[in-house]
C-alpha cells in the first residue's frame, strides 16, 4: 500500500491521462459505444481482459475514418473515410481463446475497431488450466512493434500479460516514444489461479509500466497482489 501512495506523490512524467482526450471524442464515445460496452460488462462468463479491451476500443472507436500517429516526431494525419480506428493488444496468446489476444481482437472488432496483436507469450491452455508457457524472443518483440508502428499506428495499446522481465523492458521501452492513450490489464494471476509474473517482474511493471498507464484494471487476485493485503469485503476494496 505505501508503493501505491509513493507513486501517486511522485507522478511519472510520461503517465497518459483520459482527460487529455478530446472532450468531444469522449462524449461522442459515451453517447456511441458506451452501451455496447456495458452489455460486455454485464455479460456472464466475459473474462475481465475482454471488458478492458471494450473500454479502450470504446474510446477510439469513434476515430473510425482517420489514420493517425500517435508516435513521437510523427506527423502523419491522413483522412480514410472507410477506414476504422487502430488499437493494438501486447498479450499473451490463449490456446483456448477465452482471454489473451484472441479475446482483445474479439472485443476490438465487435465496435468497429481495427486490432493488431503483439504476441508476448504462447500459452498451453484451455478453459481448465493453464499448463505451459513459452515467452516470445525479445528480437521477435522488437520486429513486431516496429512493424506495427511504420504501417498501423496504434490508436490506442492494451496491455494484457507481459509476464517476464525482458518482455516489460522491451515494452516499455517502446512506449516511452507513444503519445497515445494506454490501458494496462496487470495479467498476474489466471482465475484458476496460476500465477504469470515472478515478483521481480511484478516489481518492474509497477514501476515503469504503470508510469505509461492512464487505466490500469486488475482483477481481485492482482489487486491484492499489487497492494500486498486481502480484500475480501467491500470495505478492504475502497
Amino acid at each position: 500500500r505505501r508503493r501505491v501512495v509513493r507513486r501517486r506523490e511522485r507522478p511519472c512524467s510520461g503517465a497518459r491521462d483520459l482527460a487529455s482526450l478530446p472532450s468531444e471524442h469522449m462524449a461522442t464515445a459515451a453517447q456511441r459505444l458506451l452501451p455496447l460496452f456495458m452489455t460486455l460488462l454485464t455479460a456472464q462468463g466475459v473474462h475481465a481482459g475482454m471488458r478492458t479491451a471494450a473500454l479502450l476500443a470504446a474510446t477510439v472507436g469513434v476515430h473510425a475514418g482517420t489514420a493517425h500517429s500517435n508516435f513521437a516526431g510523427s506527423s502523419r494525419h491522413t483522412e480514410h473515410p472507410t477506414k476504422p480506428a487502430v488499437a493494438w493488444t501486447i498479450a499473451g496468446s490463449d490456446a483456448g481463446g477465452g482471454a489473451g489476444i484472441q479475446a482483445d481482437l474479439h472485443a476490438f472488432g465487435s465496435l468497429g475497431v481495427h486490432g493488431c496483436s503483439v504476441i508476448t507469450a504462447l500459452t498451453a491452455q484451455n478453459s481448465v488450466e493453464v499448463r505451459r508457457v513459452e515467452f516470445s524472443s525479445e528480437e521477435m518483440l522488437k520486429a513486431t512493434l516496429g512493424a506495427l508502428r511504420d504501417d498501423l499506428p496504434a490508436r490506442a495499446i492494451k496491455l494484457g500479460m507481459l509476464g517476464s522481465k525482458e518482455v516489460i523492458e522491451v515494452v516499455v521501452d517502446f512506449l516511452k516514444g507513444y503519445t497515445g492513450l494506454v490501458i494496462c490489464d496487470p495479467v498476474m494471476v489466471t482465475t484458476s489461479g496460476t500465477k504469470l509474473l515472478d515478483d521481480a517482474a511484478t516489481g518492474l511493471l509497477m514501476d515503469s509500466v504503470f508510469c505509461e498507464c492512464a487505466l490500469i484494471t486488475p482483477n481481485l487476485l492482482e489487486a491484492e497482489a499489487l497492494l500486498r493485503r486481502p480484500l475480501r469485503t467491500p470495505t478492504a476494496v475502497e
